[in-house]
């Protein structure tokens, strides 16, 4: 197997769960409410452990209680989520292999959509060695992979790059930059996720005070 084949693999597992979240934005019909339901539940989960950067300043999963994500509160919320969810093992042989293996199944005679949605996490997502690079843009909000060789993406298109970085935003980052150059602390590049929450919040302290009512 050649050195990139494995990634690819892995890689195609997340943008089918990309594509997945992304399905969330659209208007489907009523009889598809369980399965959304569980769509947008999963989206929780992901963005516990790969974090959400709004465009607009307020209360986000990174800045809400000042937590930060983490593998281990994405698991913690899988752990609620999915505490009632019974499964259980099962052999199949897909026809594509000569041995047969184990699969997990949901145990009932309805396949539950919560339930389903679980084991496609579970073994898609947090056994995924290239978990880290399914990411939510920083400026639009859609779901991508992150494929670039550094991993330090956080736009799906340059467009939301450009949109994201507009003047009020570049004048609050470059006191960040040095206020952290100051400290021997600076990083040129790319901008982390605790700077942006930061320079968020002081944009969104500043917009309230233009807004208040002079006395």
């Amino acid at each position: 197997m050649r050195k990139n084949e494995g990634k690819k693999d892995f890689y195609g597992r997340l943008r089918d769960i990309a594509w997945q979240l992304n399905q969330l934005r659209d208007r489907h019909p009523a009889g598809m409410k369980p399965w959304t339901d569980a769509w947008t539940k999963a989206e929780s989960i992901v963005q516990s452990v790969a974090g959400d950067v709004p465009s607009e300043p307020g209360d986000t999963l990174l800045s809400q209680g000042n937590r930060l994500p983490d593998l281990k509160w994405g698991m913690t919320l899988y752990n609620k989520i999915f505490e009632r969810m019974p499964v259980r093992l099962a052999i199949a042989l897909p026809s594509n292999r000569t041995c047969p293996m184990a699969v997990i199944l949901p145990v009932g005679k309805t396949k539950d959509p919560l339930t389903l949605l679980g084991i496609t996490l579970w073994r898609d997502y947090f056994n995924n060695p290239c978990r880290d690079r399914l990411k939510q843009c920083w400026q639009c909000k859609v779901w991508f992979v992150d494929t670039t060789k550094n991993g330090l993406k956080h736009f799906c298109i340059p467009s939301c790059s450009r949109k994201w970085w507009n003047r009020p935003f570049r004048r609050e980052w470059r006191k960040v930059r040095d206020n952290q150059k100051a400290k021997g602390r600076f990083r040129q590049s790319p901008l982390t996720k605790e700077a942006a929450v930061a320079v968020l919040g002081r944009l969104k302290s500043k917009r309230e005070k233009s807004k208040r009512p002079s006395r």
